[in-house]
């Protein structure tokens, strides 16, 4: 992305309409299954496993 459109996505008006840009871009390169969500770290996420356990 270039700065000015990095500039745009971070402070501007049309967030969203970035941010769905480059998650359909994204998701055209890894295939559908792409989820932005995988890419953030919760510590706690697998907790539920463990108390199976």
């Amino acid at each position: 992305m270039c700065p000015k459109c990095h500039y745009e996505e971070d402070f501007g008006q049309d967030t969203k309409l970035y941010e769905d840009y480059i998650e359909n871009y994204l998701k055209g390169i890894y295939g559908e299954n792409w989820n932005k969500d995988n890419l953030i770290y919760r510590k706690w996420r697998n907790l539920e496993w463990k108390k199976k356990l």
